[in-house]
């Protein structure tokens, strides 16, 4: 494992269909507590455990959507100040949560402001959409006077640990280590929406910066959620 970024055509990948391609936990119903865990499906998700993504005390927005946030929907809208770093170990949740599907939308609708759909947007040129990406705030961004301009950060722009599950017919043994990171830019279109509607626990995604970490990686951690705090850069795979 080189830590090399093997398909680079992943930038500005948006995960456009709502049944097989939005990022969803790749547990039934988003509950992870039956033995063994799920095979890997390619744009779902393992659930991270309480202990590595600890709510926060403080900087978690308040939202309507959610006026008394569980501990797991803090530790989405809100900021983790628990640092996870290359080649690290981290834990899949594997407690009952039969909840989590319907959380995960509430919250990361607060995340990026989005209650109403109308969250900051991302855009680009070529289709599919090519770096440089440009965010443009949405008509709920917290300052209302952006709605509608270029902004340099977004709330909807998040840093996500990758462990390697390359295998389509090998679980997840608990803990797994960290190889990269990916930047994923969280679409306004497609949550949970107020009335109880939409896609229920899909979250549409695009693909902004990817790197890998490689067997001996080092250096500054990465802390979530927002804008990531250090430069992240693709890496060209042979």
């Amino acid at each position: 494992m080189t830590g090399a970024i093997s398909d680079t055509n992943l930038l500005g990948w948006t995960s456009t269909n709502a049944t097989t391609t939005r990022m969803s936990v790749v547990c039934p119903g988003g509950d992870c507590s039956g033995a063994p865990l799920p095979l890997p499906v390619a744009w779902k998700y393992y659930p991270g455990g309480p202990s590595y993504f600890p709510a926060p005390t403080t900087a978690v927005p308040s939202c309507s959507q959610v006026p008394v946030p569980t501990p797991y929907q803090q530790s989405i809208a809100g900021c983790v100040q628990t640092p996870i770093a290359c080649n690290s170990q981290v834990a899949i949740d594997i407690s009952a949560y039969t909840t989590r599907n319907s959380e995960t939308s509430e919250a990361v609708n607060c995340l990026t402001h989005a209650t109403t759909n109308k969250g900051d947007t991302v855009t680009s040129s070529g289709n599919p959409p090519t770096a440089p990406f440009q965010f443009v705030a949405g008509d709920d961004n917290p300052i209302s006077a952006l709605a509608g301009s270029d902004v340099m950060v977004s709330d909807s722009l998040v840093t996500v640990p990758v462990f390697n599950s390359t295998s389509t017919t090998t679980a997840p043994t608990s803990p797994v280590t960290i190889i990269g990171f990916a930047q994923l830019f969280l679409n306004p279109e497609g949550f949970h929406t107020p009335n109880g509607g939409g896609n229920v626990g899909q979250v549409k995604t695009t693909v902004i910066n990817l790197a890998g970490c490689g067997t001996v990686g080092s250096g500054t951690p990465i802390v979530g959620n927002g804008a990531s705090p250090v430069v992240v850069r693709l890496i060209s795979g042979s």
